[in-house]
């Protein structure tokens, strides 16, 4: 059985998959800011927080009487990537940015903008694999701004934005122009303006679910919380964690992209464990969990989605396999509906992936 049940090719290569055709997702590129400060005191009064009301993490922290602070968000108004840099001590924030990426890219400075572009593998060395293209525009109150071969450098400004965007041609033809069109309407915006149009849009979920379970511990740190959790009744934890699992969702999927994969959008490399793909034996059932009992019931669509696309390629796993109508799916699919066992039977033959999937569809209904 070992030998036969099994997929006829690479399959998920082992969880190596970024090389092979089965693909990987991966780690889009590292932002590398570094900072030229003036005063040399040490650092102070530093705090580091994150708004699951507005999905906005913060910096904050002094040097000297000096206070700097930074503010990043994913906007779900404009599609932006945006971190913005302010300090009161006027005309002292001087910075240089960066882009890298470990493999297949390429990077271009302009006179304001870096632009990093590339394609992936398609496990083939075809030129069918994934391109992608982004593109990271700065705006500065004051100072002055110039450019090295790999970066942009700025000096001497009181606030600045970076306006980021990017896309692919997995979902979007027209990916490049997407890029470029959203960084162009973002620049009709102040920063507040684009975080309030964040809020806005972001708050629209958020807000339609509200659990008390007694009062916040605000003078707490989350971490020291999560240590003395096992010795104190703390069921306002409890309640906090189910607004970071919504949090999550929200922040990891939309109506109209592909479903939240196996360890989320937060992955810090190009070969993410296990691929990064959809384990249909429990996990990717497990992101869903919440969605339904969570009344985020829209987030369900792209699972939804899925699940119908992989009825015709389920369909002759079925017959190739068991010899039936109908269609199957095992362990673990992909973008591209993979439906065959994995490389082992021992793990990769579980074959209610397909009907579990199934139960989605009964539940969003």
């Amino acid at each position: 059985m070992y030998h036969y049940f099994k997929c006829g090719g690479k399959g998920s290569n082992f969880g190596n998959g970024k090389d092979a055709p089965y693909g990987s997702f991966q780690l889009l590129g590292k932002l590398k800011v570094k900072h030229f400060y003036p005063n040399k005191s040490e650092v102070t009064e530093y705090s580091r927080k994150l708004s699951l009301n507005d999905a906005v993490a913060t910096t904050q922290f002094k040097k000297g009487k000096f206070t700097y602070k930074r503010q990043y968000f994913a906007s779900h108004a404009d599609d932006l990537l945006v971190a913005h840099y302010t300090t009161d001590n006027k005309g002292e924030l001087s910075m240089e940015i960066m882009l890298e990426r470990p493999e297949r890219v390429k990077i271009d400075v302009y006179a304001d903008e870096i632009v990093m572009q590339g394609q992936l593998n398609d496990g083939y060395d075809g030129d069918k694999g994934v391109r992608y293209f982004f593109t990271l525009k700065i705006q500065k109150n004051g100072g002055m701004h110039s450019t090295t071969d790999t970066s942009l450098i700025i000096s001497n400004a009181s606030e600045v934005t970076l306006l980021m965007s990017t896309s692919t041609n997995m979902l979007d033809k027209n990916y490049i122009q997407t890029v470029q069109d959203n960084l162009s309407n973002a620049e009709k915006y102040s920063f507040e303006q684009l975080k309030k149009r964040h809020i806005e849009v972001y708050r629209e979920k958020f807000d339609r679910v509200k659990l008390d379970l007694g009062v916040q511990k605000l003078d707490v740190s989350t971490d020291q919380r999560l240590l003395q959790f096992q010795l104190d009744d703390d069921p306002s934890l409890v309640a906090l964690y189910f607004q970071y699992g919504r949090y999550l969702m929200i922040s990891g999927t939309r109506e109209n992209s592909l479903p939240l994969n196996l360890q989320g959008l937060w992955t810090n490399q190009v070969q993410t464990p296990w691929n990064g793909d959809y384990h249909l034996n429990i996990n990717l059932q497990m992101n869903y969990w919440l969605a339904e009992v969570g009344n985020l019931a829209e987030l369900h669509l792209p699972l939804v989605r899925l699940t119908e696309s992989m009825q015709a390629s389920g369909e002759k796993t079925a017959q190739g396999f068991y010899n039936a109508d109908g269609w199957v799916a095992h362990m673990m699919t992909n973008p591209w509906y993979f439906t065959a066992p994995g490389e082992h039977a021992s793990w990769g033959a579980t074959n209610t992936g397909g009907a579990w999937l199934c139960s989605h569809l009964w539940e969003h209904y």
